[in-house]
């Protein structure tokens, strides 16, 4: 460091001069321009009100500069806009924002404009929003500032101020995220209570299907899709799910489940990540859309030791078999023209038939010599009974043995033990018209041989 009065030079951190002693600070100070010297304490005023991670927006703001150009990233702003802006207590920026979102969002949902457009629009708000807050909060700081020092106020109470007014607030953060969600859902169920909303749902409900149903499938058969290979390999009618073991969940009153087991095979060369693997749901003869029943569904899996994927990839050339089970009114399911939804890479509609179709199973029917009321039948089998003349006579002639059997029993506690066994194996696992078959036929040895000891 040279003296700027006698020119020796001295050592850098020197604060007067070796040879005439003149203060270097002093002479330092004199020689800064005045607006040099304003700058260097706006730049500590902008510090002060900043606060918490000045050095971050420091170099977002500089680096800006340098580029001349005003727009940098940011990621929290980006994921959570009027959150960020409220926490930075840019409380009108934060309002507009929220104002925005859900009313693009409300726009995007109601207006007939194509898909492509939306994710447009979509991506350009929440881009540009990222882009735009270290800006935004960069204008609001020089704006904040600039009204405090115009205050004339002393050094300290222009601290104070410049503390108070910038800085951050958890709290406002807090709050705009509360309403944010709060506005949200009001405004969400508003749209979809109103006709239009509602035209909306259905159109898409009846563009998926629509879309699905162009290909004719049927149960049982394979089809493709661009990176899956998926078949509907059964629908069956059950009155109950779950291991007899550990508990039973039974269909509600004038419900019955249907159980969709269906599988699908990864065919391209890449892992299918675990939220993009494919869905289905049920479609009623009224072209209603049912989801699956996620307890249910839980329970028969266990029942059928089904190997289907939770929250897992699906790699090249693996197959997984899934069940979904869906609770239906018996009512519906006695009509013909069910269907199953599957939702994948591309959507198609799967036309139930066989003879385990919904539609071959009619809950109401008059009694065909059954030993029971079939108007109170509910299980799979008991359904099954009251729609086959046959089994109904099988039904009616192991009663009469069973009440020659109970009369001749020794012991009468086991042999109801036993009779309860024989009932809850049959409720378990006779779904078809074989099984049945079979069941009576040992039933009657049993009975049979019961009396003649």
């Amino acid at each position: 460091m040279y003296c700027s009065k006698c020119g020796v030079k001295n050592q850098d951190d020197s604060k007067f001069c070796g040879a005439c002693g003149v203060s270097l600070e002093s002479l330092i100070e004199a020689e800064l321009p005045e607006q040099e010297i304003e700058d260097e304490d706006l730049g500590r005023e902008i510090e002060i009100f900043v606060g918490p991670n000045y050095d971050y927006f420091e170099k977002k703001w500089l680096a800006a500069e340098s580029h001349t150009n005003k727009y940098s990233w940011n990621w929290v702003a980006f994921l959570f806009p009027g959150s960020w802006l409220a926490y930075r207590k840019m409380y009108l920026y934060s309002a507009l924002t929220i104002t925005g979102s859900l009313a693009l969002a409300a726009l995007i949902t109601l207006l007939p404009i194509k898909g492509n457009v939306t994710w447009l629009a979509e991506a350009w708000f929440t881009l540009h929003i990222g882009l735009s807050c270290n800006y935004w909060y960069k204008s609001h700081t020089e704006k904040k500032v600039d009204a405090i020092i115009d205050l004339d106020l002393t050094p300290e109470k222009t601290r104070d101020e410049l503390i108070e007014q910038g800085g951050v607030s958890t709290s406002a953060a807090v709050i705009a995220t509360v309403v944010y969600a709060v506005l949200g859902t009001v405004v969400a169920l508003d749209i979809f209570s109103t006709d239009l909303g509602q035209k909306f749902l259905a159109k898409n409900s009846s563009d998926a299907q629509s879309a699905a149903a162009q290909t004719h499938i049927t149960t049982g058969q394979t089809f493709q899709t661009k990176q899956l290979e998926l078949k509907v390999a059964s629908v069956k009618l059950l009155s109950a799910v779950g291991d007899l073991d550990l508990g039973q969940s039974r269909a509600p009153q004038g419900a019955v489940y249907v159980a969709v087991s269906w599988q699908y095979k990864n065919i391209s060369h890449k892992p299918i990540g675990a939220f993009s693997l494919p869905q289905i749901s049920l479609i009623d003869p009224n072209g209603a859309e049912y989801e699956a029943d996620i307890g249910a569904s839980a329970e028969y899996a266990m029942q059928v030791s089904s190997n289907e994927k939770i929250l897992s990839d699906l790699n090249p050339g693996v197959t997984t078999t899934t069940n979904d089970v869906f609770e239906v009114s018996q009512e519906l399911a006695s009509r013909g023209g069910w269907r199953v939804l599957v939702k994948a890479d591309r959507n198609v509609m799967v036309e139930i038939n066989g003879p385990e179709n919904t539609s071959t199973y009619t809950p109401k029917l008059p009694t065909k010599n059954a030993s029971f009321d079939c108007n109170q039948a509910r299980s799979t089998p008991e359904l099954l009974i009251c729609n086959d003349s046959e089994l109904s006579a099988l039904d009616n002639e192991l009663a009469g043995i069973y009440r020659q059997a109970k009369s001749l029993a020794v012991d009468a506690q086991a042999f109801k033990q036993q009779t309860s066994a024989a009932w809850k194996w049959r409720e378990a696992n006779c779904n078809d018209k074989e099984c049945l078959l079979s069941w009576y036929a040992n039933r009657k040895s049993e009975l049979l041989a019961t009396t003649e000891n």
